[in-house]
């Protein structure tokens, strides 16, 4: 009986443990704009409305936050243009972004900074941590070039938050990057 239970133990642990690692990556696809000849089908069997047209860099390209990675697209592409990619979790930004942001120490006892990066041709970002129900604790205005500010694990009212997962999300125009900070107290 004791050989019968250690081996359910072990199978749901094995289980656990690939959800876990599954759920920590996620897959959407991108466009080689080399290979890219405008045709269109892909946008036009795109679900989620995902791939659009940049007009900075007058080609198509697919929004990471609203591809769901089915791989639909694929299909219709002719030219082989579309491929995917595979992300952590944590991370949320176009691979050909120009802005960064991370936290050093990250878990997060007192204090935390901040270190940003803005491309020249931007005029100002914004640094929001948030909660995980998505409730803003505090935010920063940032200009362009790089940078860094003092995180000292208060909310907007200046009382400290409690331990916890919290987001730093960067905006600057049309892009956004999300870095997770743990909390401990």
């Amino acid at each position: 009986m004791k050989f019968k239970k250690e081996i359910v133990l072990s199978l749901v642990f094995l289980l656990v443990l690939t959800t876990v690692l599954l759920a920590s990556f996620r897959t959407y696809y991108q466009i080689n704009p080399a290979r890219c000849n405008s045709c269109l089908h892909c946008v036009s069997h795109c679900a989620t409305n995902a791939i659009y047209y940049n007009s900075s860099t007058h080609r198509y390209a697919i929004n990471p936050d609203l591809c769901t990675g089915d791989g639909e697209c694929v299909a219709w592409c002719g030219r082989n243009a579309i491929y995917p990619v595979t992300v952590d979790n944590n991370d949320v930004v176009d691979p050909g972004s120009l802005i960064s942001v991370k936290a050093y120490p990250n878990p997060v006892k007192e204090q935390t900074s901040i270190q940003y990066t803005l491309p020249k041709n931007r005029q100002v970002g914004l640094i929001r941590i948030i909660n995980v129900k998505g409730q803003v604790i505090s935010s920063y205005k940032v200009e362009a070039g790089a940078g860094s500010i003092i995180w000292k694990g208060t909310g907007e009212n200046g009382k400290k938050v409690p331990s916890g997962i919290y987001y730093m999300h960067l905006t600057s125009g049309k892009e956004r990057i999300m870095r997770k900070i743990t909390v401990v107290k």
